[in-house]
């Protein structure tokens, strides 16, 4: 089809072989097919292009000065062919489904005409008087606040910490150099979230939500079902280890040294320099488990960056005993994890339900009414938002839907008439049914759960900035630290 609409335009064309490898050993006079070409080098060398319409590949096109011709095919792609076809760069886009030759042909013979070209053109002209990265960088500066992203005592710096029951941020560097100073300790710290991104919209309405908990459901129990059938056959072929045989094969155990255990250092950031890396990932686990106690005044010395020699050997041990045990042991482990996996699935059954429900039912009105009062719901972290959540759900929702009654057939009449108050009143009596039942209290038990015992995404997180503050703090000057100590002194004597 591609050839015969080459031949049917009276062009020349260079065909990609994509990934089916086109073209074989039958290709005609006037054709190239092409393997992997940058398509910035290779679009200045043609006078149209015709191609899927993904947004890279138009961009390139059009800031090339190329008339293009979309074939979409999913997606975002029909998006973009519209929005050629509609600027005048490009003919009406024609679905992979629905081409044949004589389409591609005409579409071809249409976007190298005179009305075509010259639209192309200005607006490549218009593409190359802009400053793209420019434009992009000076956007993000302006949407996001960064003097609330400074540290307070370096503010050359992004805090990444907050001193807890405060407002006060500081950078890893800063915080490191307090913390070895003894003016601060590890268990006052918490990560920084400069900004929450709301992103879980939920279904479209609640026969959806229901769709998506089961598909989720079976997907999770699948997983299961094939994650415990892997591990516990490995597990009985595993060989039985031998007397000597202390280590594990998957990890070794972390083996204590009495140097990990510092219990009276008087600068424990400097003697963090010479950890090694399970050191530091044990200690951010502590902070991010509150397992860490604060100590009580700042001149106490304390092992502020410390675990005991018992704390690491755990996983030693643990994982001795399971080499011990041997096969029946790691059979019987594997079983009560999937069991214990299996019985997580079902609770969340219910909480995934009603929470998608709730989703719907909220989104209901704006897909299904094209209602545009719909509230953009508030973000669930935990119980108490949860409850919250819930109940300005049902208050805010049984008021938009009570004047939705009235709103929505009076803005219908005054856009469309007759027909748009007609419309208006389907669709307030539609969204008043949707808009009084919605809740989440569920959801935020949930949410409280996980946030209380899934650590290990934090823990990681910290261990990330406890290694660039060590880092950092090894690599400052000693006039460094000394600014950072008497800044510190400076603010804390206003703000604490």
């Amino acid at each position: 089809m591609i050839f015969g609409a080459v031949k049917r335009a009276g062009v020349r064309a260079l065909v990609s072989k994509g990934w089916g490898g086109l073209g074989g050993h039958e290709v005609p006079d006037g054709v190239f097919l092409l393997g992997n070409v940058p398509h910035d080098w290779l679009f200045q060398y043609v006078s149209c292009v015709v191609h899927h319409g993904g947004a890279g590949t138009a961009a390139i096109g059009i800031a090339m000065g190329k008339p293009t011709v979309v074939v979409p095919f999913f997606g975002d792609q029909a998006f973009w062919g519209a929005m050629i076809h509609k600027a005048g760069a490009g003919p009406e886009p024609v679905p992979y489904k629905m081409l044949t030759e004589e389409l591609l042909a005409n579409s071809i013979t249409t976007a190298l005409g005179p009305d075509i070209q010259s639209a192309v053109k200005s607006m490549a002209a218009k593409i190359a008087d802009e400053n793209g990265s420019a434009n992009a960088a000076s956007s993000f500066q302006q949407a996001v606040n960064m003097d609330s992203m400074r540290c307070f005592i370096c503010p050359e710096r992004l805090a990444v910490w907050r001193i807890r029951k405060t407002d006060i941020r500081l950078s890893t560097l800063a915080a490191s150099i307090l913390v070895d100073e003894q003016l601060i300790h590890w268990p006052q710290l918490k990560l920084v979230r400069h900004r929450d991104w709301y992103v879980d919209e939920g279904p479209s309405g609640p026969i959806s939500g229901a769709i998506a908990t089961a598909s989720s459901v079976a997907t999770n129990t699948i997983s299961l079902v094939v994650e415990y059938s892997r591990n516990f056959s490995k597990s009985i072929k595993k060989p039985a280890p031998k007397d000597d045989d202390t280590s594990s094969s998957d990890s070794p155990p972390i083996k204590p040294s009495p140097s990990w255990d510092i219990p009276h250092t008087r600068n424990p950031v400097q003697a963090a320099v010479d950890f090694p890396p399970e050191r530091i990932e044990a200690v951010a686990y502590k902070i991010a488990t509150k397992a860490f106690p604060v100590p009580r005044g700042s001149k106490k010395k304390s092992d502020n960056l410390g675990l005991t020699k018992t704390t690491m050997s755990l996983h030693s041990k643990a994982t001795k005993k399971a080499v011990e045990h041997g096969r029946t042991y790691n059979a019987a482990h594997e079983t009560e994890h999937f069991a214990v996996s299996m019985a997580a699935t079902g609770l969340r059954v219910p909480v995934a339900l009603f929470y998608n429900l709730a989703n719907g039912f909220h989104n209901a009105p704006l897909y299904f009414f094209h209602d545009d009062t719909v509230r953009k719901r508030d973000k669930i972290t935990g119980f108490g938002s949860g409850v919250r959540v819930a109940g300005k759900e049902f208050t805010l929702g049984m008021f938009d839907g009570v004047t939705g009654i009235l709103t929505l057939p009076y803005r219908g009449a005054k856009k469309e008439g007759v027909t748009g108050f007609c419309t208006g009143v389907g669709k307030g009596a539609g969204a008043l049914i949707f808009k009084t039942s919605a809740g989440y209290t569920l959801k935020g038990l949930e949410k409280q759960f996980l946030k209380r015992y899934n650590r290990d995404l934090k823990a990681r997180l910290i261990t990330v900035r406890l290694r660039q503050g060590i880092a950092e703090f090894e690599q400052a000057s000693k006039e460094k630290k000394e600014d950072v100590t008497r800044r510190w002194k400076e603010i804390s004597a206003v703000l604490m």
